[in-house]
């Protein structure tokens, strides 16, 4: 037993220490919205002001072929945020639909212009290693910060540029784990990453 733990602690100071760490992530690893560390980035810090949209924007579809494969979803999104107000960033909706069991595809549209943003590098977001028995105390993490958790890959406000994302990117184990992003109104930007290894907790025998 000693040896095995010495194992994965060398495997964790390894994997803090190289971006390419998926094989050191033990497989009864889990983590959850909770885990994330004291210093993490606040919302707060990347304030921005709501605006009022009075109505729906058209979506404009102009060059991004996943705007086009799902311009429903996205229609439906800029008329619930016109109704509704911005879910993020001041005036986009944040937009998102299934890829699958356990799996969330997501862009942004935003409801002054129409125009639908994606980022190639992290389309869809996968929850394997999210541990939903702990639902409660993420949901009270995310209430606290007035912020909107979905399906536990995304954490999110109306007021703030920060995008709080969970679990693997585009399948990329290697990049499984909570990432913070800054939107700058063209890209996102990582401000923080905490990989799958440094969060999770192994279970009790």
């Amino acid at each position: 037993m000693k040896t095995r733990t010495s194992s994965l602690t060398l495997a964790a100071l390894l994997c803090a220490a190289t971006p390419v760490c998926a094989d050191a992530i033990p497989p009864w690893c889990q983590y959850a919205l909770s885990d994330a560390p004291q210093n993490a980035p606040r919302f707060e810090r990347y304030a921005v002001p709501v605006a009022r949209v009075a109505h729906a924007p058209r979506i404009d579809l102009a060059g991004n072929r996943r705007a086009r494969d799902f311009r429903t979803r996205l229609r439906e999104a800029a008329e619930e945020g016109a109704k509704s107000g911005p879910n993020f960033a001041g005036h986009y909706a944040l937009a998102s639909w299934g890829c699958g069991t356990g799996c969330l595809d997501w862009a942004l549209v935003d409801l002054k212009t129409g125009k639908v943003s994606t980022d190639e590098a992290m389309f869809s977001l996968e929850n394997n290693r999210i541990d939903f028995q702990r639902e409660k105390d993420d949901d009270a993490y995310a209430k606290r910060r007035r912020a909107t958790y979905e399906f536990g890959v995304l954490l999110y406000r109306p007021d703030s540029a920060l995008l709080v994302t969970l679990g693997t990117p585009n399948e990329d184990e290697a990049r499984d784990g909570m990432a913070y992003y800054r939107w700058t109104g063209k890209t996102f930007r990582r401000i923080a990453f905490y990989p799958a290894i440094r969060l999770c907790k192994k279970p009790e025998d």
